[in-house]
């Protein structure tokens, strides 16, 4: 699918109310988000065993807290990259779409109750959705790791997501 159009220039003016910080880390950038809306962020790992078919990331709307779940055995700036897609649907303020079946699969014992009441009539993010999300999250990784006075973490960021875009366009070169 196409990029819609518009999309960065409607994700960059998102952009300034975000409290980045700086030098940028992931649990720094939680913790000031968390402020900034008023809304606790759980960052939790997905489970090991999780199956082949579930997602790297996931974002759940509970009724006090949001849950950011990520996959744990991957390189520490791939988890970066995927909290910050989560991050990406939280700023959007999309709807938290989560097919049941994924939801049960990565937690067998969680209640029907409580299934239903996050997942109402959700099955799955659309394509615009994700568009957003996957485009904050380069934006994001772009602000806090294209300059030379940031951290190793964010630098690896930015690298590893924007590398297909650099090698396709010609993109500037990563600090």
């Amino acid at each position: 699918m196409p990029v819609p159009r518009g999309i960065r220039r409607r994700c960059e003016a998102l952009l300034p109310d975000l409290p980045i910080p700086d030098p940028f880390n992931i649990e720094d950038f939680v913790k000031a988000l968390e402020a900034h809306r008023g809304r606790p962020i759980a960052l939790e790992p997905l489970p090991e065993d999780a199956s082949p078919e579930t997602p790297t990331g996931l974002w759940v709307k509970l009724p006090h807290v949001d849950v950011i779940f990520y996959k744990q055995n991957t390189s520490l700036a791939h988890q970066t990259l995927i909290i910050l897609h989560e991050i990406g649907h939280i700023v959007w303020e999309h709807q938290c779409l989560v097919q049941e079946d994924i939801l049960l699969s990565i937690f067998p014992d969680l209640s029907p109750e409580l299934v239903a009441s996050v997942l109402l009539t959700r099955n799955g993010y659309d394509s615009i959705q994700e568009a957003e999300a996957e485009m904050m999250a380069l934006l994001l990784a772009e602000a806090i790791g294209s300059d030379e006075g940031t951290t190793r973490q964010a630098r690896n960021v930015f690298r590893t997501l924007t590398f297909p875009v650099r090698k396709v366009l010609g993109w500037r070169k990563a600090a």
